[in-house]
C-alpha cells in the first residue's frame, strides 16, 4: 500500500508541472502584430491580444491606393486638330475587429473560427479634358470630373489556420466570407463649349445602397508574436 501511495505521488509529481505548463500556454497573455496581403494590390495590418485558444484582432485592411496617373493623346495636321487628358486616383481600405478561437489540431498547426465586423472607407476621382478644333472656326471643347466617396460596413465569419514557424513567428491562412452593405456617393460635373458657347452641364449625386456577399477577406498573414 505504500509503496502503491509512493508510485502514485511520483506520477502526480511528474504530470504536475507539464499540466501547469500546458494550462500557462493556454492561457499565457499573447500579444502579436502582423503583416499580410489579401492580392497582389492591397496588404493589411493586424494587431492582436488574447491566448492561444482566444484572440481578439483590429485590423486595418484590403489597403489599396492609386496614384495620381494621366494620360494624354495628341493629333494634329493643317485644318484640324485633337488633344485630350486624363487623370485618375483613388484610395480604399477597410476598420475590422474580430474574436477568434483556436482549436489546436497538431503541436504546429490550429484550426481558426470566429467572427468579424467593420466597415471599408474608400474615395476615387476621375478627370478628362478634351480639345479639338475643325478648320479656323470650329472648336469644341469639354471636360468631366467624377468623384465617389464609399461607405460599406460589413459582418461576416472568420475560417483559417494558424501554422507555428518558431516560438516568435506564424502564419495564417484565412478566409472570411462576408455580407456587407454598400453605400456610394458620387458626384459628376461637366462643362462642354462648343463653337465658343460655353453649356455647363449639371451636377448629378447618387446614392445606391446594395446588400451583397462577398469574400474580399481571404489573406495570408505572417505574425510575430509577444507575451506580456
Amino acid at each position: 500500500m505504500k509503496m502503491r501511495l509512493i508510485v502514485v505521488s511520483c506520477l502526480l509529481l511528474v504530470a504536475f508541472p507539464h499540466t501547469m505548463l500546458k494550462a500557462q500556454s493556454d492561457t499565457g497573455k499573447i500579444r502579436e502584430v502582423g503583416l499580410g496581403f489579401s492580392n497582389l494590390n492591397s496588404f493589411n495590418i493586424a494587431y492582436q491580444w488574447g491566448t492561444r485558444k482566444t484572440l481578439y484582432s483590429f485590423s486595418v485592411t484590403s489597403i489599396a491606393f492609386s496614384a495620381p496617373a494621366s494620360s494624354s493623346n495628341d493629333f494634329n495636321d493643317t485644318i484640324s486638330g485633337n488633344n485630350s487628358t486624363s487623370n485618375e486616383t483613388s484610395i480604399s481600405f477597410s476598420l475590422a475587429f474580430s474574436i477568434v478561437k483556436a482549436k489546436k489540431l497538431s503541436p504546429k498547426l490550429d484550426f481558426l473560427h470566429g467572427v468579424i465586423l467593420g466597415t471599408g472607407l474608400g474615395y476615387s476621382q476621375s478627370s478628362s479634358t478634351n480639345f479639338s478644333y475643325s478648320g479656323v472656326i470650329s472648336i469644341t471643347s469639354s471636360t468631366y470630373e467624377d468623384k465617389t466617396y464609399s461607405y460599406t460596413p460589413f459582418i461576416g465569419v472568420v475560417l483559417g489556420v494558424r501554422y507555428a514557424l518558431s516560438n516568435l513567428f506564424y502564419i495564417y491562412a484565412e478566409i472570411s466570407p462576408r455580407i456587407y452593405y454598400d453605400y456610394s456617393k458620387t458626384t459628376s460635373t461637366s462643362t462642354n463649349n462648343y463653337l465658343l458657347t460655353v453649356d455647363t452641364g449639371q451636377e448629378i449625386e447618387k446614392t445606391p445602397g446594395i446588400s451583397n456577399l462577398s469574400n474580399t477577406g481571404a489573406a495570408l498573414m505572417l505574425v510575430y508574436r509577444f507575451q506580456k
